[in-house]
């Protein structure tokens, strides 16, 4: 599976007078955050990779990636935005492991903003047309943002397709020839496809769904699954919606000790903040209750991991990218403490 380089060119002006003209209308549907960089003056160090061998003897990596808030630093609050991480992740095994160290050289008091960590899928208006590829039409995603062309894919002979050409032949299936196929059946040709996948993956499986995206979990894996059909491109609307807003809720997971399925949750449950989120923030205000003066503190990141899905799918190349911020902030209150203790009282 190819996985996304992220460009983070954070000066692009976001477009989003273009993208809320259109609303997803999805199960599934959430707000795209805005895309910030980190707070001035923050230092990054350059990621540190270690290979690393379990008891078991399973390789795996260590990533660690170290911050330093220099002395003179005056705000109150730092926003963190760890590009490195968020590159890296998207193309790590899901046993590799992930740590994000800050060194506090201030004299302030540091501690987790709750509420401030965000994990989203990327926003792709940061894009350009050479980047990412243009807009599909109006397709649009769960996240309230278009789909760009470099999310595209090429249709699978699925068994919907098999049904309509019974003996296949894939040089004998054409965009002439499908929409013939199409009309046939009573259908008004390609634009009505995700019609057709619907009446079918309703009959084969015995369900009453109205929508693409309210089919089960297996009809949706057999619609999107198949040999690639080279040099067809997949435009219908609903399905590039499909395969996109199911990737991110149903296949893409950020979580703790994925190997064994705990605290994997997916992207886009972390954009309607349920579950998933309350357990990492919780873990943020844990592990960053106080960071004092000259203080280093850690925290172990998510990894990343696919749900199983057959070999031959519409993502053997789909481009995967996530969106991660969190911020931390002084305890005033706590300063005052501290410097009472220096002087062997305690003052509120």
């Amino acid at each position: 599976m190819k996985k996304g380089i992220l460009l983070f060119a954070f000066f692009i002006f976001f477009q989003s007078m273009n993208v809320m003209a259109l609303e997803s209308n999805s199960k599934w549907r959430t707000l795209q955050p805005e895309v910030n960089k980190s707070s001035n003056h923050i230092l990054e160090k350059e990621m540190e990779v270690k290979k690393k061998t379990t008891k078991d003897g399973l390789q795996y990596k260590e990533y660690t990636i170290t911050y330093i808030i220099p002395e003179d630093y005056q705000e109150n609050e730092i926003l963190f935005v760890p590009i490195q991480y968020m590159q890296q992740v998207v193309s790590s095994d899901e046993k590799d492991q992930f740590q994000i160290i800050i060194k506090n050289h201030t004299d302030k008091i540091f501690q987790y903003k709750n509420q401030s960590l965000v994990i989203a899928t990327e926003n792709l208006d940061m894009y350009s047309d050479d980047e990412l590829g243009p807009w599909v039409g109006e397709a649009i995603g769960f996240n309230q943002v278009k789909i760009r062309e470099g999310l595209g894919f090429y249709r699978t002979i699925n068994s919907a397709i098999l049904d309509l050409y019974q003996e296949i032949n894939q040089i004998t299936i054409t965009e002439s020839s499908l929409e013939e196929k199409l009309q046939e059946k009573g259908y008004h040709g390609i634009s009505e496809l995700n019609r057709y996948y619907l009446d079918f993956f309703n009959t084969k499986y015995h369900l009453t769904a109205t929508q693409l995206e309210d089919l089960s979990d297996s009809a949706i894996l057999d619609l999107l699954s198949g040999k690639l059909i080279e040099g067809m491109k997949e435009e219908n609307k609903e399905i590039l919606e499909l395969a996109y807003n199911y990737y991110y809720n149903q296949l893409f997971f950020i979580g703790f000790d994925l190997s064994q399925n705990l605290h994997d949750f997916s992207v886009g449950s972390y954009m309607r903040k349920e579950a998933s989120y309350e357990f990492l923030n919780d873990l943020f205000q844990e592990q960053f209750t106080t960071i004092f003066p000259n203080q280093e503190v850690s925290i172990e990141m998510p990894s990343f991991s696919v749900k199983k899905i057959p070999k031959e799918s519409i993502y053997e190349n789909y481009y995967s990218g996530i969106y991660v911020e969190f911020t931390l902030e002084a305890n005033n209150e706590q300063e005052g403490m501290i410097y009472s203790i220096q002087d062997s009282h305690w003052y509120c």
